[in-house]
């Protein structure tokens, strides 16, 4: 289980303080340094090894319910910055196949859909899979069909769940 938070403001963000809550209050993540535009932070649950060959940023404590479930992100002011919730479930990502959820920039979520990158389907500290775009795996090897939609790439995932930093 991994969190990923992507800058998309023009400037640095300073997260010294600021804090990533589940909905039952169970993880609680404080969050320290800077992110710069366009960079991202990453947070791997209990140990570095949820994604192989890249660092955390910060190591949590606990784990996020597939369901009856949320995420905020909140400011050293404690406002709000962003928030997700799994009601019945996260509104993307696949539990089953095990592929993170994703944020595009009009900030709807689709499933990564992408091919296994070091053990994952996910894209930890690079640009989101596009949209719209199905990836069969098995025999043919490559996309198989695309909605016609021009890719895009969002403002982060969470890996399992993305999170927006304006």
């Amino acid at each position: 289980e991994w969190v990923e938070l992507k800058n998309v403001s023009a400037s640095p963000v300073d997260l010294s303080d600021w804090w990533l809550i589940d909905q039952d209050e169970k993880v609680k993540v404080s969050l320290s340094g800077p992110i710069n535009p366009g960079g991202f932070y990453l947070l791997e649950r209990t140990d570095d090894n949820a994604v192989p060959f890249i660092a955390a940023d910060v190591i949590y404590k606990g784990s996020l319910d597939n369901d009856n479930e949320g995420l905020r992100l909140l400011d050293k002011s404690c406002q709000l910055v962003d928030e997700v919730f799994a009601r019945l479930s996260w509104p993307a990502g696949n539990v089953g196949e095990k592929r993170s959820m994703e944020r595009d920039n009009d900030l709807s979520w689709h499933d990564y859909s992408g091919f296994l990158n070091h053990d994952l389907f996910g894209t930890p500290r690079a640009e989101n899979s596009p949209k719209g775009v199905v990836v069969l795996l098995g025999g043919g090897g490559g996309p198989s069909t695309s909605s016609g939609q021009t890719p895009s790439t969002g403002p982060e995932q969470v890996g399992g769940v993305p999170q927006a930093i304006p």
